[in-house]
Order: C-alpha cells, then sequence, then structure tokens
C-alpha cells in the first residue's frame, strides 16, 4: 500500500504533459469526478512512452479516494480516447490494468507540467472533487510572460532568484524557476470548462487559494462594482512553501495526517 512521506522526499523534477485539448476540447468537463481525479494520478506514473502499471489501492490512496471509486473511474474512461486500457492478471493472481496514454506533440502552448510531486505528497488528494476539476483549468488557460510574472513577485512578496534575465525566464532550463503562471478566464468559463456548477468553482478556488496553490489578484478600485472588477490568478506550478520544521520540510501529506482520514468520494 501506498503512503506518504513525512517530509519532502517527493519527486520535485518529474512531471506528467497534461495535454490542453483534454481540457479545451469539452473532455474533461464530460469526465466523472472518479476520473478527473484518478487521471493524473496515472498520468505521473507513465513512462516515456505514456505507459503506467499503477494499482488501485494506489491510485486511490494518491487521488484521495475509495478503491471502489477508482474501479468507478476506471469504467468510465474506457470511452476516453486519450487513454487506452487493458487488462491482465498479475502475479498474484489479481486482475490488474495496463494504461497507455497518448502523450501530445510537443509544441509551444500544447501541454502543461503536472509535476509528480503534487501526488506524491499526498497535496492532489487533500483535494476536493471541485478543486481536482478546477485546478487543471486554470493550468490549462494560464500562461506566461516575464514582465508581469515579475511585477507579481513583487506585489504578492516572492523572491526572484538573482541572476536571471527577463529571456531566461522564457527558456526550458529555467522553467523550474517559476512558480506561478497567469490566468483570466471568466468564472462562469471557468464552470463550464471544469464540468461543475458556478457556486462550486468559485468555492474550490477559494479552497485552492488557502492552499496556496492559487493566488487571486483583484483590481483595486472602490469605483466599480465587485463583480466587474478585473481578477487574474496567479496558479501555482508546486505547492507555493511547505512548512518547514527542525530544518526538513514538513509535506502536506503529514501535516493533514492523509494516511488516515482520506476518504473524498
Amino acid at each position: 500500500m501506498y503512503k506518504f512521506p513525512e517530509y519532502e522526499e517527493v519527486n520535485t523534477k518529474h512531471f506528467f504533459r497534461f495535454e490542453k485539448d483534454i481540457i479545451r476540447s469539452g473532455i474533461w468537463a464530460g469526465l466523472p469526478t472518479a476520473s478527473k481525479a484518478i487521471f493524473p494520478v496515472i498520468g505521473v506514473h507513465a513512462n516515456s512512452e505514456g505507459v503506467a502499471w499503477p494499482s488501485q489501492e494506489t491510485i486511490a490512496r494518491m487521488a484521495g479516494i475509495t478503491p471502489k471509486t477508482v474501479r468507478s473511474g476506471i469504467s468510465a474512461m474506457k470511452d476516453f480516447d486519450k487513454i487506452k486500457l487493458s487488462s491482465y492478471i498479475n502475479k498474484r493472481g489479481r486482475k490488474s490494468y495496463r494504461y497507455k496514454i497518448d502523450l501530445p506533440t510537443i509544441g509551444k502552448g500544447s501541454d502543461f507540467r503536472f509535476y509528480r510531486s503534487l501526488v506524491e505528497s499526498g497535496f492532489w488528494a487533500s483535494l476536493t472533487p471541485g478543486e481536482q476539476a478546477v485546478y487543471p483549468v486554470l493550468r490549462t488557460y494560464a500562461y506566461f510572460e516575464p514582465e508581469p510574472y515579475l511585477y507579481y513577485c513583487d506585489e504578492i512578496g516572492i523572491e526572484v532568484p538573482e541572476g536571471i534575465t527577463y529571456g531566461e525566464f522564457i527558456n526550458e532550463g529555467h522553467y523550474e524557476s517559476r512558480q506561478f503562471e497567469i490566468a483570466t478566464p471568466e468564472i462562469d468559463v471557468i464552470a463550464e470548462i471544469a464540468g461543475v456548477c458556478t457556486s462550486t468553482a468559485r468555492s474550490a478556488i477559494c479552497k485552492l487559494e488557502s492552499k496556496k496553490m492559487v493566488y487571486v489578484y483583484t483590481e483595486d478600485n472602490d469605483h466599480i462594482y465587485e463583480y466587474e472588477k478585473t481578477r487574474e490568478y496567479l496558479v501555482f506550478i508546486r505547492p507555493r512553501y511547505w512548512i518547514v520544521d527542525d530544518e526538513k520540510v514538513v509535506t502536506y501529506a503529514y501535516l493533514n495526517k492523509l494516511n488516515e482520514n482520506i476518504t473524498h468520494e
């Protein structure tokens, strides 16, 4: 059985290339919550060929759902053309699944990096179904530009590594230096593409903000109504920070004792 680490011994380098067309095409909105919960978990286990073999128990733990819900999510994905499922009998004589994900064609803007650390640390499992539906949508519609990035870093108190120029921020080699990207979709669009109602989308964004995965920047103008104000979402690629304890970085899983009480349906 998979067990979340107590400290930050998770993989912070490797990632799954989440194809944006899954979101933009409406496929994501049509998937049930169980399938949305397990798809990124399968994705971060995939090798360079897009093949993965995580057990249903591991998927359940990392997705924050029960094994029964995992089976429901797998069944619903059988008609999902971005992933192919095949069953086999493992060494213990139990039925297991092999997953083959269609990897996106490499090209600017075709996918976003869904880091393995989001899953291995227990963070993804801690999210509600609404948060799991909305976060990939925000990542899909997020973009990066050096000048506004540096502006927002200054606004919210994030230090930028010394010696990195505007141009270097765009280069692939310095991608990991970025902490967030900027998204500006309207709330009703977020809800529609995520496959949730508007109130659920709003609630999910508030919860993601409290967990340091989103920062909602609102135009400061007292002369316009609240619903007319411009909102920009700073969507963090990984949690904004971990809590340091005794010179070690404690994971979200440890802080919330997710090993004992992950039961989201």
